[in-house]
Protein backbone atom coordinates (compact mmCIF):
# COMPACT_ATOMS: atom_id res chain seq x y z
CA UNK A 1 0.00 0.00 0.00
CA UNK A 2 1.37 3.40 -0.96
CA UNK A 3 1.41 6.25 1.52
CA UNK A 4 -1.03 8.36 -0.48
CA UNK A 5 -3.66 5.61 -0.35
CA UNK A 6 -2.91 5.00 3.31
CA UNK A 7 -3.59 8.63 4.25
CA UNK A 8 -6.99 8.48 2.54
CA UNK A 9 -7.99 5.19 4.16
CA UNK A 10 -6.73 6.24 7.58
CA UNK A 11 -9.09 9.24 7.60
CA UNK A 12 -12.05 6.89 8.02
CA UNK A 13 -10.78 5.74 11.41
CA UNK A 14 -9.83 9.13 12.83
CA UNK A 15 -11.93 10.96 15.42
CA UNK A 16 -12.43 14.71 15.11
CA UNK A 17 -11.82 16.64 18.33
CA UNK A 18 -11.25 19.97 16.60
CA UNK A 19 -7.99 21.02 14.95
CA UNK A 20 -5.97 21.94 18.05
CA UNK A 21 -7.02 18.83 19.99
CA UNK A 22 -6.49 16.67 16.91
CA UNK A 23 -2.89 17.86 16.83
CA UNK A 24 -2.38 17.11 20.51
CA UNK A 25 -4.01 13.71 19.96
CA UNK A 26 -1.39 13.14 17.26
CA UNK A 27 1.38 14.32 19.59
CA UNK A 28 0.46 12.12 22.55
CA UNK A 29 -0.13 9.14 20.26
CA UNK A 30 3.26 9.42 18.59
CA UNK A 31 4.93 9.75 22.00
CA UNK A 32 3.12 6.63 23.23
CA UNK A 33 4.02 4.49 20.20
CA UNK A 34 7.64 5.59 20.10
CA UNK A 35 7.94 5.09 23.84
CA UNK A 36 6.92 1.46 23.39
CA UNK A 37 9.22 1.16 20.40
CA UNK A 38 12.21 2.56 22.30
CA UNK A 39 11.61 0.12 25.17
CA UNK A 40 11.63 -2.83 22.75
CA UNK A 41 14.80 -1.58 21.05
CA UNK A 42 16.45 -1.14 24.46
CA UNK A 43 15.61 -4.72 25.45
CA UNK A 44 16.97 -5.94 22.12
CA UNK A 45 20.22 -3.95 22.36
CA UNK A 46 21.10 -4.49 26.02
CA UNK A 47 19.31 -7.69 27.03
CA UNK A 48 19.52 -9.44 23.64
CA UNK A 49 15.79 -10.06 23.60
CA UNK A 50 14.56 -11.05 20.16
CA UNK A 51 12.46 -8.39 18.44
CA UNK A 52 8.79 -9.28 18.04
CA UNK A 53 8.47 -8.29 14.37
CA UNK A 54 4.64 -8.34 14.18
CA UNK A 55 4.54 -6.11 17.26
CA UNK A 56 7.18 -3.81 15.77
CA UNK A 57 5.11 -3.53 12.59
CA UNK A 58 2.09 -2.64 14.72
CA UNK A 59 3.93 0.11 16.61
CA UNK A 60 5.35 1.60 13.42
CA UNK A 61 1.92 1.43 11.77
CA UNK A 62 0.23 3.08 14.74
CA UNK A 63 2.89 5.81 14.75
CA UNK A 64 2.11 6.39 11.06
CA UNK A 65 -1.59 6.65 11.92
CA UNK A 66 -0.96 9.35 14.53
CA UNK A 67 1.42 11.05 12.14
CA UNK A 68 -1.29 10.95 9.44
CA UNK A 69 -3.54 13.06 11.68
CA UNK A 70 -1.03 15.90 11.37
CA UNK A 71 -0.57 15.44 7.62
CA UNK A 72 -4.32 15.40 7.01
CA UNK A 73 -4.99 18.42 9.24
CA UNK A 74 -2.61 20.59 7.23
CA UNK A 75 -2.91 18.86 3.85
CA UNK A 76 0.84 18.25 3.89
CA UNK A 77 2.03 16.05 1.06
CA UNK A 78 5.31 14.30 1.95
CA UNK A 79 7.93 14.31 -0.78
CA UNK A 80 7.83 10.53 -0.79
CA UNK A 81 4.43 10.84 -2.52
CA UNK A 82 6.15 12.69 -5.34
CA UNK A 83 8.75 9.97 -5.91
CA UNK A 84 11.55 11.59 -3.90
CA UNK A 85 14.01 9.44 -1.98
CA UNK A 86 13.74 10.88 1.51
CA UNK A 87 16.78 8.88 2.59
CA UNK A 88 19.18 10.94 0.48
CA UNK A 89 21.51 12.94 2.71
CA UNK A 90 19.93 11.68 5.91
CA UNK A 91 22.86 10.56 8.02
CA UNK A 92 21.34 7.67 9.94
CA UNK A 93 20.45 6.04 6.66
CA UNK A 94 24.07 6.13 5.58
CA UNK A 95 25.34 4.37 8.72
CA UNK A 96 24.10 1.16 7.14
CA UNK A 97 27.36 0.69 5.26
CA UNK A 98 29.67 2.63 7.53
CA UNK A 99 29.18 1.22 11.03
CA UNK A 100 28.34 -1.93 12.94
CA UNK A 101 24.77 -3.12 13.45
CA UNK A 102 25.08 -2.30 17.15
CA UNK A 103 26.11 1.27 16.42
CA UNK A 104 23.29 1.63 13.91
CA UNK A 105 20.75 0.44 16.47
CA UNK A 106 22.17 2.78 19.13
CA UNK A 107 21.83 5.67 16.69
CA UNK A 108 18.25 4.74 15.84
CA UNK A 109 17.35 4.58 19.53
CA UNK A 110 18.85 8.03 20.06
CA UNK A 111 16.97 9.38 17.04
CA UNK A 112 13.74 7.81 18.31
CA UNK A 113 14.15 9.56 21.68
CA UNK A 114 14.81 12.86 19.93
CA UNK A 115 11.85 12.17 17.64
CA UNK A 116 9.37 12.48 20.51
CA UNK A 117 10.66 15.89 21.61
CA UNK A 118 10.94 17.15 18.04
CA UNK A 119 7.42 16.03 17.19
CA UNK A 120 5.90 17.59 20.31
CA UNK A 121 7.72 20.86 19.65
CA UNK A 122 6.45 20.80 16.07
CA UNK A 123 2.87 20.33 17.28
CA UNK A 124 3.19 23.21 19.77
CA UNK A 125 4.59 25.44 17.04
CA UNK A 126 1.74 24.52 14.70
CA UNK A 127 -0.90 25.35 17.30
CA UNK A 128 0.79 28.64 18.18
CA UNK A 129 1.14 29.72 14.58
CA UNK A 130 -2.43 28.83 13.67
CA UNK A 131 -4.25 30.12 16.71
CA UNK A 132 -2.13 32.91 18.14
CA UNK A 133 -0.63 34.54 15.08
CA UNK A 134 -2.36 36.21 12.13
CA UNK A 135 0.89 36.76 10.25
CA UNK A 136 1.43 33.21 9.00
CA UNK A 137 -0.95 32.11 6.25
CA UNK A 138 -2.17 28.57 5.66
CA UNK A 139 0.05 28.14 2.58
CA UNK A 140 3.08 29.40 4.47
CA UNK A 141 2.36 26.88 7.22
CA UNK A 142 2.36 24.05 4.71
CA UNK A 143 5.73 25.16 3.34
CA UNK A 144 7.21 25.55 6.82
CA UNK A 145 6.16 22.09 7.98
CA UNK A 146 6.61 20.00 4.85
CA UNK A 147 10.40 19.81 5.26
CA UNK A 148 10.19 19.21 9.01
CA UNK A 149 7.78 16.32 8.57
CA UNK A 150 10.11 14.78 5.99
CA UNK A 151 12.85 14.44 8.61
CA UNK A 152 10.46 12.80 11.05
CA UNK A 153 9.07 10.46 8.43
CA UNK A 154 12.56 9.41 7.41
CA UNK A 155 13.13 7.87 10.84
CA UNK A 156 10.16 5.53 10.44
CA UNK A 157 11.52 4.46 7.06
CA UNK A 158 15.01 3.96 8.49
CA UNK A 159 13.66 1.72 11.25
CA UNK A 160 11.87 -0.34 8.63
CA UNK A 161 15.08 -0.66 6.67
CA UNK A 162 17.15 -1.69 9.69
CA UNK A 163 14.79 -4.53 10.60
CA UNK A 164 14.17 -5.43 6.93
CA UNK A 165 10.49 -4.59 7.18
CA UNK A 166 8.44 -3.60 4.13
CA UNK A 167 7.13 -0.11 4.85
CA UNK A 168 4.17 -0.56 2.51
CA UNK A 169 3.24 -3.74 4.37
CA UNK A 170 3.33 -1.81 7.65
CA UNK A 171 0.76 0.61 6.21
CA UNK A 172 -1.41 -2.16 4.81
CA UNK A 173 -1.46 -4.14 8.06
CA UNK A 174 -2.33 -1.02 10.03
CA UNK A 175 -5.34 -0.33 7.81
CA UNK A 176 -6.51 -3.95 8.01
CA UNK A 177 -6.26 -3.87 11.80
CA UNK A 178 -8.16 -0.60 12.06
CA UNK A 179 -10.83 -1.72 9.61
CA UNK A 180 -11.44 -4.79 11.77
CA UNK A 181 -11.50 -2.69 14.94
CA UNK A 182 -13.85 0.01 13.64
CA UNK A 183 -16.14 -2.02 11.41
CA UNK A 184 -19.71 -0.92 12.06
CA UNK A 185 -22.91 -2.96 11.96
CA UNK A 186 -23.93 -1.38 8.65
CA UNK A 187 -20.64 -2.50 7.11
CA UNK A 188 -19.03 0.93 7.18
CA UNK A 189 -15.80 1.96 8.86
CA UNK A 190 -15.73 4.66 11.50
CA UNK A 191 -14.12 5.57 14.80
CA UNK A 192 -16.00 4.98 18.04
CA UNK A 193 -14.66 5.48 21.55
CA UNK A 194 -16.06 2.12 22.61
CA UNK A 195 -14.18 0.27 19.87
CA UNK A 196 -10.99 2.18 20.64
CA UNK A 197 -11.13 1.04 24.26
CA UNK A 198 -12.55 -2.48 23.90
CA UNK A 199 -10.17 -4.09 21.42
CA UNK A 200 -9.98 -7.70 20.34
CA UNK A 201 -6.22 -7.97 20.82
CA UNK A 202 -6.03 -11.64 19.80
CA UNK A 203 -7.84 -11.07 16.50
CA UNK A 204 -5.67 -8.04 15.75
CA UNK A 205 -2.53 -10.07 16.42
CA UNK A 206 -3.66 -12.62 13.82
CA UNK A 207 -3.98 -9.79 11.28
CA UNK A 208 -0.51 -8.45 12.14
CA UNK A 209 0.99 -11.91 11.68
CA UNK A 210 -0.51 -12.02 8.21
CA UNK A 211 -2.66 -15.06 8.87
Amino acid sequence: MELKNYLELAKRTMPDYGKDMNLYHSSTGVATEFGELIDNLKRHLFYKKEIDIPNLKEELGDACWYFAILLNEFNIEPKILKGANVFNGYYFYNINKMYSREFQLTSLIKQSINFIDTYNNLIDDMVNRNYYSSVITKNQNQNIYSDKTEDLFSLILALCQYFEIDFNEVLELNIKKLEARYKQKNGGIGFTTESAINRDVDSERVILEGK
